[in-house]
């Protein structure tokens, strides 16, 4: 038996995805962004809660929870399409964060797994994941099958670090 369940979003999940969100940014990136950015994800808690209540209705955007036995939210998935322009992956993982008690068992994979297959469920065929060159998790994506296929600058707060994408050519390759 798994220690956890993976469920839909729902609206009264909100608040503690968004803890979720800080908290699993806390851990991960500690020491690799400014602790000030960090301090400005919390002053914005309330913003962060609002926006992700508005976007829960929308129907080209997923959100997935894993929640402890005792009903605890823990960790989250956000998928929907490719934001810009690729033409070999139409899909997008936007997030993953799981609490730092939470990681290695199984429910990360577990949270991929449910957004790729809402992903072909709506008509998608491949997804890709950005993720900072320097989190320590990336190899995560590479032993569930997926290549790294670009990297980028990306600016958070006052610093630009690197952000590699690793896609998957097909979301059965995960279902």
């Amino acid at each position: 038996m798994t220690p956890y369940t993976i469920r839909d979003a729902e609206k009264a999940d909100m608040e503690a995805v968004a803890r979720v969100h800080i908290a699993s940014w806390r851990t991960t990136y500690a020491g690799l962004i400014e602790a000030s950015w960090f301090e400005q994800m919390e002053r914005n808690f309330d913003g962060r809660v609002d926006a992700r209540r508005q976007r829960l209705p929308r129907t080209d955007v997923h959100t997935f929870v894993m929640a402890s036995p005792s009903g605890l939210v823990v960790g989250l998935a956000d998928v929907g399409p490719v934001a810009g322009q690729d033409p070999r992956f139409d899909g997008e993982l936007y997030a993953i964060y799981l609490l730092k008690g939470w990681q290695g068992l199984g429910g990360g994979r577990a949270l991929v797994q449910a957004g790729a297959a809402w992903l072909a469920d709506h008509g998608y065929h491949a997804m890709k994941v950005w993720v900072l060159r320097d989190n320590p998790s990336r190899a995560f994506y590479q032993r569930l099958g997926a290549e790294r296929v670009e990297q980028r600058p990306i600016t958070i707060g006052t610093q630009t670090l690197a952000e590699e994408a690793y896609g998957w050519r097909s979301l059965e390759t995960l279902i």
